[in-house]
């Protein structure tokens, strides 16, 4: 019985080689089939699917192959010298003069504040200098942008929405001689506060565009009548030039012989007659300027258009970059500065309540959140920093930008409720002792300030992310498109072949576990470079299978966590480039462990639940058990992170180098009066009174200090001093720590009278 059945899976398998592998095979029982699949589902490609731009790194995460090459090759960004001037100049003098309480209650950034970031041409740092601007590289700015929201989330918002509104890249790249040379430089300097009104695709679905309607005056000249009715657009109500994309119209043919243009941009003067600026949105009290914008028939010259007569209708291709741009910058670059404030918040505030580490199941829990803070934190530096880099190059991917845009977003706000969870009601009482509660207040508006923040988790960034990276459905679609079926066969044996290169590599990178890799690190990296591989094969394989389902159904649940294994494997990528990058220090070394293996659990989850949610006639079985306890069993999570925990949480709580470095680039007042300033000067003396406790305990082996702010602690410390174990300094120095953590652990109140004026 056996041999019948091993007889008949070999000729089974024959037969299914040679359709596979023989072109006219194939075309006519395989190729004919995809070939229709694919025409009956024209409606779920983009007609302009030629349009795509081609990926980056998701490339090879689509091809199921981590090329080292490839990864060698980026750069990893440095700060200039005029960036760090700029940083350790200019930025520290306007966190200074930042009061961000002050802020919150008068609900607007001071009149000195403004004129000050006008005057440095803070709202410049994107232009170049030819344009009276400072010329910056992505990541200059970014780091600009996250000092300044360690110091005031409203602030930081204003000028990072300013700067990455894409006006001004608009102009740099397809503006005319006379629009970049009438308006650059003055919003460099501050003189046009511009603001950008446009609606992407799927926001035009729900919302109306602003429309333009092409007419002539008897002389002959062209105008342009423009009507919106816009709202939550930001700084529309302090604006004095809007750039309106709208879809054009021309019922007379006056241009080019069409009635309908296609989007396009014009430049209009906000004193323009028709156009009503006159109200206020309020973002959950946030004070960040949020207004609504109408114009009603309000009519331009031709030439108002962005680019001239030769940009009509191309609006949507020149915006896309801008939008990525901003994506990947406004929410990382915030997602930075809160991080780097609440790991050293946090580590401090531990200390301070704990200096003498009493050993407790509490004690033990806090460990675990600090571990959270500090890894999440080395993530989002990670990720921010390899990707800017790469957008010093002028060139941010769209499918990178929803990643960062989406696990930025993510990762702070799981920062955010740990360090509530541990800093409690000093956390929750708002006024000028609390410095969290304005970052986590502010985060509902990053998160949608400029589209919705699922838009990352959805078929749509999925498909487009397939079509801008993956090696062949492109080009079969583009095939069917052609009607061109032997160009399908040919890209369809490529796919197929690759399909099993991926599944073949994939068992045999499980097999192998650890003893054996493609990809060429160092030993010390080698567990994370097979178990990257075997991740990369896996949603390789995945894709495509899924992609297989959707084009056959027509629906399919799979991609979400298809998105979410792209992302994590990016993420991946960025943490292994950080530590590389930083030398490889071995002080590091629990940070990556910590946050490589929280990406391949969440790469595990996602896999798990693919395979589980996968609904193929004939073959669903196969998913639904063998393979997923396949996959369960040569699992990629290695979750025992107990050691790491306890080394980030002593990092966190140790002054010292380290610390500084993970949290460098942060705004810490010279002034002692500052919030910030008091927390870290009341670290470092639960810093010494801790060495002191020590020499206490070692002096009484076998006794446990009584808690600090109870009676009993006096007679130790009198009983210590009189034995000569501490001297009078170490004695008034506990002292101080006791008086500076009691002020410090007070929170706000207010008479009745100003706190119904809040």
């Amino acid at each position: 019985m056996l041999q019948y059945i091993l007889y008949t899976g070999f000729y089974i398998l024959l037969f299914l080689g040679m359709i596979f592998s023989i072109p006219v095979l194939r075309r006519f029982f395989l190729s004919s089939w995809i070939f229709k699949l694919y025409q009956n589902q024209k409606k779920i490609w983009p007609p302009e699917i030629t349009q795509h731009e081609k990926g980056w790194l998701e490339e090879m995460f689509f091809d199921g192959k981590i090329d080292d090459k490839k990864l060698k090759a980026e750069i990893y960004p440095v700060l200039k010298e005029e960036e760090k001037d700029f940083l350790e100049g200019q930025v520290e003098t306007l966190c200074a003069m930042v009061q961000d309480w002050e802020i919150w209650k008068k609900r607007e950034i001071p009149k000195e504040v403004w004129d000050y970031i006008k005057k440095r041409k803070f709202l410049g740092m994107s232009i170049p200098e030819d344009f009276y601007g400072h010329g910056f590289s992505s990541f200059g700015e970014s780091e600009v942008y996250s000092k300044i929201a360690s110091r005031s989330a409203p602030l930081a918002l204003a000028i990072i929405n300013q700067n990455s509104s894409g006006l001004s890249q608009l102009l740099l790249q397809y503006g005319t001689k006379e629009q970049k040379e009438k308006y650059l430089h003055r919003i460099a300097t501050g003189e046009e506060i511009p603001c950008l009104i446009f609606h992407t695709p799927c926001l035009s679905k729900v919302w109306d565009t602003p429309q333009g309607i092409l007419f002539s005056e008897k002389d002959g000249k062209i105008f342009l009548r423009l009507n919106w009715n816009e709202r939550n657009i930001p700084f529309a109500n302090m604006a004095t030039l809007f750039c309106i994309g709208f879809d054009l119209r021309d019922p007379d043919g006056l241009l080019k012989g069409q009635y309908n243009l296609g989007m396009s941009f014009a430049l209009v003067p906000a004193s323009h007659h028709g156009i009503i600026m006159d109200r206020l949105h309020d973002p959950l009290g946030i004070p960040f300027s949020c207004a609504p914008s109408e114009g009603h028939d309000v009519v331009v010259s031709v030439d108002s258009i962005l680019g001239g007569i030769e940009s009509i209708g191309i609006g949507w291709p020149m915006i896309q970059p801008c939008i990525a741009r901003k994506r990947a910058m406004l929410a990382s670059s915030q997602a930075n500065g809160f991080s780097r404030l609440l790991f050293r918040i946090s580590g401090a505030y531990a200390l301070i309540c704990n200096p003498f580490h009493e050993i407790s199941q509490e004690q033990e829990g806090i460990e675990e959140i600090l571990a959270r803070i500090g890894s999440y934190s080395y993530i989002l530096e990670a990720s921010r920093k390899y990707t800017l880099g790469n957008a010093n190059q002028g060139f941010i991917p769209e499918t990178i930008s929803h990643i960062l845009h989406y696990h930025a977003i993510k990762i702070t706000k799981s920062i955010l409720d740990d360090a509530m969870e541990l800093l409690g009601e000093k956390a929750i009482m708002r006024g000028a002792k609390n410095c969290i509660a304005s970052l986590y207040a502010s985060m509902p508006v990053t998160k949608i300030l400029d589209e919705p923040h699922f838009s990352h988790r959805n078929a749509t960034f999925f498909l487009q992310a397939v079509l801008s990276s993956h090696p062949y459905f492109r080009e079969e679609i583009m095939a069917v498109q052609k009607q061109d079926c032997f160009l399908l066969d040919k890209t369809f044996g490529k796919h197929l072949f690759s399909f099993v290169k991926n599944l073949s590599r994939y068992c045999f990178h499980s097999i192998s576990q650890v003893f054996f890799s493609f990809a060429s690190q160092k030993n010390s990296l080698k567990g994370y470079d097979c178990r990257l591989s075997r991740a990369c094969s896996a949603f390789s394989f995945l894709t495509d299978i899924s992609i297989f389902t959707y084009i056959s159904k027509g629906k399919i649940n799979t991609m979400p966590y298809l998105s979410d294994v792209l992302s994590y494997l990016y993420l991946s990528i960025c943490i292994l480039k950080r530590y590389e990058a930083e030398n490889e220090k071995k002080e590091n070394l629990p940070f990556l462990e910590w946050s490589m293996e929280y990406c391949f659990l969440s790469i595990q989850n996602s896999i798990e639940t693919i395979l589980k949610s996968l609904q193929i006639p004939f073959f669903g079985f196969i998913f639904h058990y063998p393979l997923f306890w396949w996959i369960r069993f040569q699992s990629l999570r290695n979750w025992n992170q107990g050691t790491a925990e306890k080394f980030i949480s002593q990092t966190m709580q140790t002054p010292g180098s380290h610390r500084n470095l993970l949290s460098e680039n942060l705004y810490i007042p010279q002034n002692a009066s500052h919030l910030l300033a008091h927390w870290e000067k009341v670290f470092f003396l639960a810093s010494e009174a801790q060495k002191i406790q020590k020499k206490m305990q070692d002096a009484f082996p076998g006794k446990q200090l009584p808690a600090m702010n109870s009676g009993e602690w006096e007679e130790w410390e009198n009983t210590a001093l009189e034995a000569s174990i501490i001297t009078r300094e170490e004695s008034q120095t506990l002292y101080k720590f006791y008086c500076e953590r009691n002020d410090l652990l007070q929170i706000d109140s207010f008479p009745r009278s100003e706190y119904y004026s809040l």
